[in-house]
């Protein structure tokens, strides 16, 4: 970068990969460490005159930093920690070359007895004689599975390091420029280990930064929920105010005439309508999926049955070319309970065999995206059919209303059926 670049600004919330070794993880490790640090230092420089075991600037112990002639070139070999932490990872590298290296010697000298020998012999020596136990892990230079022939296996790590702009100070090489997090993603949350740093992201806020842009969840607006949660209020004191009505006035001629068995049946159907009204209101999930289904289609069931058998009723008394017939509330109620128990039946169908559940879809664009949460099913066959018996059910409707047309208005619901129809065609 130029001298002019904000490099903290640049680097804010870098994340990189680097291999690290433990030296202190099993005993040929911490031997070869014991090694090391038990050599004698190297010759100061000559010129500088510096001695590092008294007088080495910072983390450059043993660094040869052509770039800052005042570090010092020596190498106190006894500085470094009892634990191996501070010896580059690829000191066990260049250790374990030459070791093997002089075992391919040996080997051709001393057990080929070779007094001459060509590069290509010294090179398949190597790769077919030597294995040894080396400091970076077990050296076999064969053909491994996964690698080409000469590779080898190494015991190497790779930590998570993070800039740090506060470690930074103008040089690429700050010791503190670069932070070690160890850290793993569960859903949202982050956990460090212990010891480590906690990551630096490029927000402001140093949250975690999203990979692409936040999905739009298309919901219900909050004051269409409401106006629904009144709507579904009014309707059940609605109900409620027509319970009582025809409680107060049950043994009125009128109300007689219309029902009232029946008319508890409707108002039982409109209050299922309300609830699924209400089911609308709360976050969208596979339990209100189910609930918004049976409610709908038990109010249906119930309105419609009891219009239906309401209707079958009239028609048989007004439209008999006998002078006189009577029909039982007993068999009007026995097929109100029977096609309420095939409703039944395709309800527990619908919700344990069909599978209804919550799907999302994803639309929009890449910069936009835009999330859709709606019901589904596994098998929706069945609802269809359930469907198919309902637009019958509708059609069984105009067929009796059409029928009983010229009855009284006190005892045919011609014109109420009409509207039911029209407000189930538009659900």
């Amino acid at each position: 970068m130029s001298p002019q670049a904000d490099v903290k600004a640049i680097m804010k919330g870098f994340f990189g990969i680097l291999p690290t070794f433990d030296y202190n993880s099993n005993a040929v490790r911490k031997s070869f460490v014991k090694r090391w640090r038990a050599q004698p230092s190297t010759a100061p420089d000559p010129i500088l005159g510096c001695n590092l075991a008294t007088d080495a600037i910072g983390d450059y112990l043993y660094l040869n930093d052509y770039t800052y002639p005042n570090n010092c070139t020596g190498l106190n070999y006894s500085s470094f920690k009892p634990d191996g932490s501070d010896i580059d990872m690829y000191v066990a590298n260049a250790y374990d070359a030459t070791i093997a290296a002089a075992l391919a010697y040996h080997d051709i000298i001393y057990v080929q007895k070779r007094k001459n020998f060509t590069l290509s012999q010294l090179y398949n020596t190597l790769l077919t004689k030597v294995s040894f136990e080396g400091v970076s892990g077990h050296i076999s230079f064969g053909t491994v599975v996964g690698q080409g022939r000469g590779e080898r296996l190494h015991d190497m790590n790779y930590k998570l390091i993070n800039f740090n702009p506060n470690g930074f100070h103008g040089r690429s090489n700050s010791p503190k420029a670069f932070q070690d997090v160890y850290y793993w993603n569960t859903d949202t949350s982050f956990y460090t280990c212990n010891g480590c740093a906690d990551p630096i992201f490029s927000t402001a806020d140093n949250s975690i930064p999203s990979d692409s842009p936040p999905e739009t969840v298309i919901k219900i607006p909050l004051y269409v929920k409401t106006i629904i949660a009144i709507w579904a209020a009014l309707l059940l004191m609605l109900l409620f105010a027509f319970f009582i009505m025809i409680i107060y006035n049950i043994r009125n001629r009128m109300v007689r005439a219309w029902q009232p068995s029946m008319l508890f049946v409707i108002l039982l159907g409109g209050l299922f309508g309300c609830c699924e009204l209400l089911t609308i209101v709360p976050v969208l999930s596979t339990v209100s999926c189910i609930l918004q289904s049976w409610f709908s289609h038990l109010s249906f069931g119930f309105i419609f049955s009891a219009l239906i058998i309401k209707s079958w009723v009239v028609n048989k008394i007004f439209n008999s070319k006998m002078k006189r017939v009577r029909v039982s509330m007993k068999d009007a109620t026995i097929n109100l309970v029977l096609g309420l128990v095939v409703l039944t039946l395709f309800l527990f169908l619908i919700t344990f065999v069909g599978g209804i559940h919550v799907v999302s879809k994803l639309s929009g664009s890449v910069h936009h995206p835009n999330h859709d949460y709606y019901c589904s099913q596994k098998l929706p066959l069945i609802s269809y059919i359930l469907l198919v018996m309902e637009v019958l059910a509708i059609f069984v409707c105009v067929r009796l209303g059409w029928a009983i047309r010229n009855a009284p208005d006190m005892l045919h619901e011609s014109k109420y059926m009409i509207g039911c129809k029209c407000h189930f065609a538009v659900s």
